[in-house]
């Protein structure tokens, strides 16, 4: 091993031991990810080590599905969360468009690798089954039934609400982005000449179920039709992405209806 890659290595172990033991502060430890998460495109040595440091986090996450006084330590601030969701929206816009332009060789090859979740698309989905099975399951204690106690738990139930509007809007927002994408390829897939065409298109559907809207979009949108969400506020503020994902959904619909009268 060289220098640089025990170095590496060593910083791996220590961020499975524990990000928070080496990193106590909280202004530290997001330093470090933020360099991580801006920087790992360009570095191949701090792409892998984003890589272990969302894995880890979202394995602490599932451990504690149902909270503690660690979440916070486990879930990034929306700063860092955007970072998250922009890569996971590039890798879901790459993979899709690679169904149009990669060779037929390759596109099989790609489509032995999938579904292949990325690190940041499962801390993504940590952070988002966390939140929706907190509120979803939170249970009132019947043993206080005190003023104070449902106070708390209105209070609790609210701050939940609050946290995954923020989430909600910013994977809408990303899926309406990949769902541009998948539209662009999916229209320019049934114009094309290629032999493979009718191939690639039922790949598109595989590949398409890898990403971010396989993943985020079905739990997220289930989820929100429980009562604890059907909120005025979640619906006002949702409303505008939900459309705009109805419209794309229509269009990439509408292109797999044309496909598929054309063989008829």
């Amino acid at each position: 091993f060289s220098s640089f890659s025990l170095t590496l290595l060593l910083v791996f172990c220590i961020c499975s031991s524990g990000l928070n033991t080496l990193y106590q502060g909280e202004l530290e430890l997001n330093k470090l990810l933020k360099l991580v998460l801006t920087e790992g495109e360009r570095n191949s040595g701090l792409s892998q080590l984003r890589d272990v440091i969302l894995t880890n986090l979202a394995e602490q996450l599932q451990k504690n599905r149902f909270g503690s006084e660690d979440d916070d330590h486990y879930r990034l601030n929306d700063e860092l969360l955007h970072y998250v969701l922009k890569t996971v929206v590039r890798e879901s816009c790459l993979v899709i468009t690679k169904c149009q332009t990669v060779a037929r060789d390759d596109f099989q090859k790609l489509l032995s690798t999938v579904p292949v979740v990325s690190p940041c698309l499962r801390y993504l989905m940590a952070v988002q089954n966390h939140l929706l099975s907190n509120t979803i399951l939170i249970r009132p204690d019947e043993s206080d039934d005190s003023d104070s106690s449902l106070q708390g738990e209105t209070m609790k139930v609210q701050e939940l609400q609050s946290s995954i509007l923020s989430l909600a809007t910013k994977i809408l927002v990303g899926c309406d982005e990949v769902l541009e994408t998948l539209q662009q390829v999916t229209t320019a897939l049934i114009n094309s000449d290629i032999s493979d065409r009718e191939t690639r298109l039922k790949g598109l559907e595989q590949v398409t179920k890898a990403t971010m809207l396989g993943h985020l979009l079905p739990v997220l949108l289930t989820s929100l039709m429980h009562p604890t969400l059907q909120t005025l506020t979640l619906a006002d503020a949702l409303m505008p992405q939900l459309v705009q994902l109805v419209l794309y959904t229509s269009q990439v619909s509408m292109a797999s209806l044309l496909e598929i009268f054309y063989y008829v």
